[in-house]
């Protein structure tokens, strides 16, 4: 169970370092690649 939380929350942080970067810099690419 503790496996399946940890995806969601790599997601979830992914997600939130996409849209970070795209607030920041304005380039969606920059954070997914990363």
């Amino acid at each position: 169970m503790r496996n399946f939380w940890n995806k969601i929350w790599a997601v979830l942080s992914t997600e939130g370092l996409t849209v970070t970067s795209t607030l920041l810099f304005g380039n969606p690419e920059e954070g997914a690649i990363a």
